[in-house]
């Protein structure tokens, strides 16, 4: 507005002569604190006049990704131009932004090129952002050093390419981070978590599975019950009913002893019933990834600190954190949509499997599943630093 002109002055020391020079911004500071909320405003608008004439555009702060039907695809870009150019504003040229079933905005990448066949979208992370991220923690992870600019830098960087894959995945290595990125100081060597976390980040970019988004009515929820017990030994149970497929299956098993030990050794006590709450969670995200595929799922346990850890994806305990963030990692790899709640444990079914009893399961027709090796390895916690 032309009566915030006095504000817009700001004084720079020129570096050869030593003076301060004034000068007059004419659009908002790089860096300043309130700057993006300020152009969103506009940007906002923007995108109202464009929803107005009946251009399907949203924003991303400067950039406006435009859907529209292959039919008048060509002629929507020249037609949001227009209207930028009309209300003063500069945009690429028309040749530049011609429309495509795969863009890029910000460093995402949208593909609507199986949008008919797949009857969904895919989001993904640009392979050159992807990159970039991956060379800083190949060098950090070498080094076993980074400074606390570097991890904030990372830890904005790879949330925001998280986001785009399976959010929750990355809540885990990200808080690993939290204390280095906030540290003071310079380079220093990392901590066991931290170097835990730089790994973890490392592995899960060059593995994360694109994001698909269903065009489709979403089918009735996938009920999965958990339950954990913890006596003379530990032992995990879980049921799966489909609703639309009538699917109906259980497993329940004992706790190899060498998987239920690294989950206290980083405690320093034998009581591991936190992580027996959460472990059956991740096996049956892994026995069932077939049957959950692109579905939502109602996930039920009766133990409060096991849902609150699942829904915030992190624990303060480091192998309830690892547990967790390989819940999320399964429940990625499947596509699923996870909902945590917690019923008072009676009402809990899962309870009979958890502690190895099946006879109920049985006579009611569920069948019964196993845990294979393969499962337990991805609960075992990493190895503890000594």
């Amino acid at each position: 507005m032309p009566a915030h002109a006095p504000f817009t002055v700001i004084s720079v020391r020129h570096p050869q002569t030593g003076r301060a020079q004034l000068y007059e911004l004419l659009a908002l500071a790089f860096g300043q604190a309130a700057a993006v909320q300020a152009f969103n405003r506009v940007a906002r608008a923007l995108d109202a006049a464009m929803l107005h004439l009946l251009l399907p555009c949203s924003n991303y702060v400067d950039d406006y990704p435009l859907i529209a039907p292959a039919a008048v695809a060509d002629d929507t870009p020249s037609t949001a131009i227009a209207l930028m150019e009309l209300l003063g504003w500069q945009v690429k040229e028309a040749s530049q932004l011609a429309a495509t079933p795969k863009f890029k905005a910000l460093g995402v990448v949208v593909d609507m090129a199986q949008a008919k066949t797949e009857n969904a979208i895919f989001v993904s992370n640009k392979p050159e952002r992807v990159a970039e991220d991956r060379a800083m923690l190949s060098q950090m992870i070498k080094t076993n050093r980074a400074s606390p600019a570097l991890a904030r830098r990372l830890r904005g960087r790879l949330q925001y390419a998280c986001s785009q894959t399976f959010g929750r995945s990355g809540a885990f290595a990200a808080r690993l981070l939290r204390d280095l990125a906030s540290a003071k100081g310079g380079e220093r060597q990392l901590t066991f978590d931290e170097a835990l976390a730089a790994k973890w980040w490392h592995e899960y970019l060059a593995q994360a599975s694109p994001r698909k988004i269903r065009l489709m009515p979403e089918l009735p929820p996938v009920l999965v019950l958990t339950d954990g017990a913890v006596e003379e030994y530990a032992s995990v149970g879980g049921i799966l009913y489909d609703p639309v497929t009538e699917l109906f299956e259980f497993f329940g098993a004992r706790v190899p002893d060498e998987i239920a030990a690294s989950w206290g050794r980083h405690c320093g006590r034998e009581q591991v019933i936190g992580q027996a709450e959460i472990a059956p969670m991740v096996l049956a995200a892994l026995i069932w990834k077939e049957a959950l595929q692109y579905r939502q799922t109602l996930v039920v346990v009766d133990n409060d600190s096991a849902k609150d850890a699942a829904v915030r994806g992190y624990s303060p305990s480091l192998p309830s954190a690892f547990l967790v963030a390989a819940l999320w990692q399964a429940f990625a790899a499947a596509g699923a949509d996870p909902w945590f709640d917690r019923v008072p444990g009676p009402s809990n079914l899962a309870d009979g499997p958890s502690r190895l009893e099946f006879q109920l399961l049985s006579s009611l027709g569920a069948k019964q599943r196993q845990v294979e090796v393969t499962h337990w390895e991805r609960v075992r916690a990493p190895a503890a630093q000594h």
